[in-house]
């Protein structure tokens, strides 16, 4: 073979596995043989797409030339990840074959990967336990086995919500932040996408931005009516007029025009009466031309969305989030969560209320709600809480998540554990991981690249100044991204039992 073909078979392969890392979640896992191993590296093939990949040995583990090995997905990105594998030890395996055996289930890479977690976790593989367990891994064939054994070693029902939540959990996907961004696009998309009734395109656009401030304007009087949010409200009905003001302005009578009475009452439209529709102000092209341009109603129409998004993004930044003095307050964080539940409910019904149709919002909210009930259920085996927060600007809300150290004490105790996780417009995706034990702060920064470090680093001095006038000391330790463990990962390990799986044993005979 020459080189030419060596070359194209090679980029090719690089291809299918750029494709497979970027389709693929951290806790999945890849089937492959291996190819060639020694302390340093191995290269194995994938048994299912056939792509060759060469990964570093971590604690020098060899692997054997011909075997079938799992291996456990760690994502760092869409071009990178880690990998760990599963079942190389002969005994493990072995006696995870024995206990699916004795208890009448299938021995298949699931069956087999289901029972070695089981064993890393020390969870017992007896007939009665490895059924049950099993049992949901049938019932989801589409999801990975590490999610399914995760969740039931926390007790977390194993439903299809949940295993979705968990996954966003795993893959940093479940930021608030974020889904108020989402939901704040939705609203505003949903509520100014107008009525069209005119087949001229001047009256359509002009009848469009008309229809879309009656319905913002509704969506207002729906939350004034219910005497919720009152700033929220508030922002709308500014919005709205300062729309209809420019509309007015466009609209008003030149001087040296007389305007006939058809004119005038375009002039005069008002959008207050929600039954106010374009049948009872008719317009002709020609008039609604001259009334208003329809590049200006398009202008208007887009600023009244934009605009709208603003306030949805102003209000829950401002609203359903935390500063840093709020942080310590566990009244603040339990109001926060019952606002987040409450406030984001009230909109949706505002907007079923306002737009009488399938409202596209309320699938993102009930996604966040769900998130919300997801993090109640880690409490009761991780002590855990993430929260919505704001810095000092206030522009931007990013995620603080907040967990018990591995002695098992909280917020009052000795030592408290945070991981701050931000995407920054010039540093890029950062994450933040404090450790503070009395007046001893020690931070961690991952950072994208070497430069976003160099600058970390360069402005450290300001950080150290500001915390050392507090009262604290800092050490802090700054890397470029390789794999790091995501807060749920760090608490779940530290929360799960230890046996290590050479020391368990199983009894045929049970």
């Amino acid at each position: 073979m020459n080189n030419a073909n060596v070359s194209a078979i090679q980029a090719e392969n690089d291809r299918a596995l750029l494709d497979l890392i970027s389709g693929i979640s951290n806790g999945e896992t890849l089937l492959g043989k291996v190819l060639a191993s020694d302390e340093n590296s191995y290269t194995f093939k994938t048994l299912d797409s056939g792509v060759t990949i060469n990964a570093k040995a971590e604690n020098g583990v060899i692997l054997t030339k011909g075997a079938t090995v799992l291996f456990e997905v760690n994502k760092l990105s869409n071009s990178e990840m880690t990998l760990r594998p599963l079942n190389v030890n002969t005994s493990s395996s072995v006696t995870a074959e024995s206990a699916l055996k004795a208890a009448g289930l299938p021995v298949n890479n699931r069956s087999l990967e289901l029972t070695v977690r089981n064993m890393e976790y020390g969870n017992p593989i007896d007939k009665k336990s490895l059924t049950e367990s099993y049992r949901d891994v049938a019932l989801h064939p589409e999801a990975p086995v590490k999610y399914i054994v995760d969740l039931q070693k926390m007790q977390i029902p194993v439903t299809n919500e949940n295993i979705e939540q968990y996954k966003a959990y795993l893959n940093m996907k479940n930021v608030f932040a974020e889904d108020f961004g989402e939901i704040a696009t939705t609203l505003a998309e949903s509520l100014t996408e107008g009525t069209e009734t005119s087949n001229s395109d001047a009256a359509l656009t002009m009848n469009k931005l008309m229809g879309s401030l009656n319905t913002v304007e509704e969506f207002a009087s729906v939350l004034d009516k219910n005497e919720s949010m009152p700033e929220l409200s508030e922002a709308v009905k500014n919005l709205t007029e300062g729309v209809k003001e420019e509309i007015n302005r466009y609209m008003a009578p030149k001087a040296e025009q007389a305007l006939t009475p058809e004119e005038q009452a375009v002039t005069n439209l008002r959008v207050d009466n929600r039954e106010s529709t374009q049948a009872e102000h008719p317009m002709t092209e020609a008039l609604a031309k001259q009334a208003l341009p329809e590049e200006i109603a398009t202008d208007l129409s887009e600023r009244l969305k934009t605009g709208l998004k603003d306030v949805f993004d102003k209000y829950f930044t401002s609203n359903l989030t935390l500063n840093e003095q709020e942080l310590p307050d566990k009244a603040k964080i339990k109001d926060l969560y019952e606002k987040l539940y409450s406030e984001t409910r009230k909109i949706s019904s505002a907007l079923e209320e306002a737009v009488p149709k399938e409202n596209p919002a309320a699938p993102k909210i009930t996604l966040l709600n769900n998130n919300i009930d997801f993090m109640n259920a880690l409490n009761n085996f991780i002590p855990y809480v993430q929260i919505p927060f704001r810095g000092e600007s206030g522009a931007k809300a990013g995620e603080l998540y907040v967990y018990r150290n591995k002695s098992g004490k909280g917020i009052e105790g000795d030592e408290v554990s945070a991981f701050l996780h931000l995407d920054m417009d010039h540093l890029g995706p950062t994450d933040v991981y404090v450790k503070m034990r009395g007046n001893n702060v020690n931070t961690e920064f991952t950072l994208a690249s070497e430069e976003s470090l160099d600058f970390i680093e360069k402005n450290m001095d300001f950080l150290n100044k500001r915390l050392s006038d507090k009262g604290y000391s800092l050490t802090t330790e700054g890397k470029v991204k390789e794999r790091t463990k995501t807060p749920i990962e760090e608490a779940f390990e530290q929360s799960i039992s230890k046996v290590l799986i050479a020391r368990t044993s199983f009894d045929a005979r049970i």
